[in-house]
């Protein structure tokens, strides 16, 4: 078969991968989950989160060292360019996350967010952002990891945006340590790939479309820096955060021949 018969079938062929992989994921959160152990559940979301990233074409690299299981409540604050950020942390190490109020009305997605705890914020500032913080200090305060895209929205991936710093008031009321943590996707060059940003007028389906029609797919990177200490006002530890992650951005991706995903308990037995 030509290149040509296979991009044409490259599209719906993986939509339907991602159709059927969405439902599987659904039908266990229904009928499987509530018999699990917690450790269990984390075992299967990151086990999905990595499939998911497959059937996208997307590889993916890890540098640094996450938070270990046995050290839970941290916040982790991570800059937004895709959809898929959320599933490529997951598949490192299962966290809760702080999303926008329109994730939940998602087909299907949203429902996967829901009953993973995921801590949903309205985008327009109002009366109950306070309330919110109060629900992130109680997550981080339960031992659950939370992530934080403290941006607000998505980027193209090749500039940090000005930080809301709302949210690391709940790190600073539990004294929780504060990971940066840099995403980004890159193609084999080493340079960022446009068609992984979930930006702009860009919608939901054009932007699969697009990640989904890719010939070489592409690489996410996570660079896990090293944890900041909850100490100062809000807005100081928002602004040593970003001074870190700015630092890395500025750094070239060096690509290396491997790419390794850890499993729950690699990182159990490294502690």
């Amino acid at each position: 078969m030509n290149e040509s018969k296979i991009s044409l079938l490259r599209l719906p062929v993986r939509l339907l991968c991602i159709g059927w992989h969405v439902a599987g994921g659904v039908l266990q959160m229904a009928f499987l989950f509530r018999f699990l152990s917690p450790a269990q559940k984390r075992d299967r979301i990151q086990a999905w989160s990595q499939r998911l990233l497959s059937i996208c074409g997307v590889a993916l690299q890890v540098r640094g060292l996450p938070p270990l299981p046995c050290a839970g409540g941290n916040l982790l604050v991570a800059n937004h360019v895709s959809w898929l950020d959320i599933f490529a942390l997951n598949a490192v190490m299962p966290n809760r996350f702080v999303a926008k109020a329109e994730v939940a009305r998602w087909p299907l997605v949203g429902y996967l967010a829901r009953q993973t705890g995921t801590l949903f914020v309205a985008r327009e500032r109002s009366g109950s952002t306070q309330a919110k913080v109060a629900q992130a200090a109680a997550i981080l305060q339960s031992g659950d990891n939370l992530v934080l895209f403290p941006e607000g929205t998505t980027s193209m991936g090749d500039r940090l945006l000005p930080f809301k710093s709302s949210f690391f008031q709940a790190a600073l009321d539990r004294r929780s340590a504060v990971w940066p943590l840099l995403c980004r996707y890159v193609d084999g060059g080493g340079c960022l790939n446009p068609n992984m940003a979930y930006c702009g007028d860009t919608s939901l389906w054009q932007s699969l479309c697009l990640i989904l029609r890719q010939r070489q797919g592409s690489l996410v990177v996570l660079d896990f820096l090293p944890p900041v200490p909850a100490q100062g006002s809000r807005r100081e530890l928002a602004e040593k955060v970003y001074a870190r992650m700015a630092d890395k951005l500025a750094e070239p991706v060096c690509l290396v021949q491997t790419t390794y995903t850890a499993t729950a308990q690699e990182w159990a037995r490294a502690s």
